[in-house]
């Protein structure tokens, strides 16, 4: 077999015919006979392809596609941005400073501390001695279920147990960051006790979700 194909992506039999006949038969100019995808022994298959016979997975109704399928065993990590909401992954608690007794959400990936309401996940409003652009960040790496703190894009100065933080520490419950005249109090969710990849969604696995209750 003399496996072909032309510029719009038919696969066709260069020995039986001269041109595509896919393509004859789309554009009315023939009424040829064309080969619905049947595989023999002796024909060669292009790599990452499958044959297709069924005209809903394949419009044209014969030919290949490409499989596009992903492996099934390849361990995948939890998509955080999948959650209708972003999920709580900790907290930060101001024990002293100007919002003392504010609690701060820490979600997933990089959350900037600083005093601007735009650029920051946690504002810590009125402290003239914060920065306000990302003067710390605080970080949750899903991959290792682990937090970290590091300066943001500031010139000013943070302590982290008042110890000068000059590059990524790493968070262990009730730790306290220090930034001006503000302390904050470290409060993880996720850890060894819990992850949220052990809760699966409940719209998924509840087969009683979505139904009426009586």
């Amino acid at each position: 077999m003399n496996l072909k194909r032309c510029d719009k992506g038919h696969y066709y039999d260069g020995d039986k015919y001269h041109e595509c006949p896919h393509c004859k038969v789309s554009d009315g100019s023939d009424t040829v006979t064309v080969p619905t995808g049947e595989i023999f022994a002796d024909e060669t298959i292009p790599v990452n392809t499958v044959p297709v016979t069924d005209v809903k997975s394949n419009p044209e109704g014969f030919g290949f596609i490409q499989d596009l399928s992903e492996d099934d065993d390849k361990t995948k990590q939890l998509d955080f941005k999948a959650f209708p909401v972003q999920p709580v992954v900790g907290w930060l608690v101001c024990v002293e400073g100007t919002v003392r007794g504010t609690s701060f959400t820490l979600k997933a990936g990089k959350n900037f501390v600083g005093r601007n309401e735009i650029d920051n996940d946690i504002v810590l409003r009125g402290d003239k001695a914060v920065s306000r652009d990302k003067h710390a960040i605080v970080i949750y790496d899903p991959h290792s279920n682990s937090f970290l703190v590091q300066a943001g894009a500031s010139r000013e100065l943070f302590y982290l147990n008042d110890k000068l933080v000059l590059s990524a520490e790493s968070l262990v419950p009730y730790d306290i960051i220090t930034l001006g005249g503000t302390k904050l109090i470290f409060i993880p969710l996720c850890g060894d006790k819990f992850t949220w990849e052990t809760y699966k969604d409940v719209e998924k696995s509840n087969p009683y979700s979505g139904s009426d209750s009586i």
